[in-house]
């Protein structure tokens, strides 16, 4: 039998990782303590759910990697410095993901997952061209890639519902709904695999889209899909 994904588990205690120690509350809506008198780190500023006084936060200059819509406002990117401690919360029930960065690992992550990172991880962001699906009829998606090129850090996503974890041998493949990938490793190929319905009320009007990732590498998805805010 073909190994199923594993389940992600979510954690509360205290863990340190490239200089960074981050608590993650294990309740439905579950909140990210991070100590940043040792090192920075930077977060959407929507993101933000309490701070120290002393801790400083100062917002990145918009670099256009983001399009607001009619349903999203701009993406304001901002930056923590301690000493002292900050806090960020998703906006649902779900998991907060700690991604560990070893020097030279890669990941691209599904749009409005990311929650904050330290500053030792860079981010760049994408908007990919893509076919449009039977719910939301899109034009693209926006992709972030987070990696480390000097040191270690250490990435934080908000998924919703519970979290999977697929490893794909070369060559092995699986089909996930758009909405539903986390994260990926960079090794991974992703390509979307459109089925147009011939028969029933949708019969020649609509059509069923997933997304077909290739090894080697690992592949995360959240058992909650969200709705797509981004075109």
């Amino acid at each position: 039998m073909v190994a199923l994904p594993r389940l992600i588990p979510a954690k509360a205690k205290v863990q340190t990782f490239g200089d960074i120690a981050y608590h993650i509350g294990a309740e439905a809506a579950p909140v990210l303590t991070v100590d940043v008198s040792r090192a920075s780190v930077y977060f959407p500023q929507r993101r933000l759910l309490w701070k120290h006084p002393s801790v400083k936060v100062t917002v990145r200059p918009p670099n256009g990697g983001y399009k607001p819509n009619a349903l999203a406002t701009q993406a304001l990117i901002a930056d923590a410095r301690g000493p002292g401690m900050i806090a960020f919360s998703g906006d649902g029930p779900g998991r907060v993901v700690p991604i560990h960065l070893r020097n030279g690992r890669r990941i691209e992550v599904s749009a409005h997952q990311f929650l904050a990172a330290s500053e030792k991880v860079a981010r760049l962001s994408t908007h990919m061209r893509g076919p449009p699906d039977l719910h939301n009829g899109g034009s693209g998606y926006t992709i972030d890639r987070f990696e480390c090129s000097q040191e270690d850090g250490v990435l934080w996503l908000f998924a919703y519902g519970q979290v999977f974890e697929k490893s794909l041998e070369d060559g092995e493949s699986i089909d996930i709904e758009p909405h539903a990938w986390l994260f990926k490793d960079s090794s991974m190929r992703m390509e979307p695999q459109v089925d147009r319905f011939s028969s029933g009320p949708f019969g020649g009007h609509a059509n069923l889209v997933v997304n077909r990732f290739t090894g080697p590498g690992v592949v995360a998805v959240q058992s909650m899909a969200r709705p797509r805010l981004d075109a």
